[in-house]
């Protein structure tokens, strides 16, 4: 953060596949951290560090980064009062059932 000069890590999204990755985020305060299961862990060894959100595709985090700068300015408090959620996040498919 200080060789990109940013003063505020609640601005920062850290994105990892390792545990190392979310520790680091969580250790700097960041303000959203996030795994990613496709990498060199495992979902399960991700999800036990209990990071903001574990996605499954890097695609995934676009709509995450959007809607939570929206509903909660420069993530931070709000993101942090939330409880653990691991979630799968994708938008539908042409192939995907219809939802009720």
């Amino acid at each position: 953060m200080q060789l990109t000069r940013v003063a505020d890590a609640r601005v920062v999204v850290k994105v990892g596949d390792t545990p190392a990755d979310i520790e680091s985020g969580q250790a700097a305060a960041c303000g959203y951290v996030v795994g990613v299961s496709y990498g060199t862990h495992s979902r399960a060894e991700l999800e036990r560090l209990r990071p903001d959100v574990v996605i499954d595709r890097l695609s995934d985090l676009i709509p995450l980064v959007v809607s939570n700068a929206l509903t909660a300015g420069p993530f931070g408090a709000r993101l942090r009062q939330r409880p653990f959620q691991s979630r799968r996040v994708r938008p539908p498919l042409a192939s995907d059932p219809a939802t009720p």
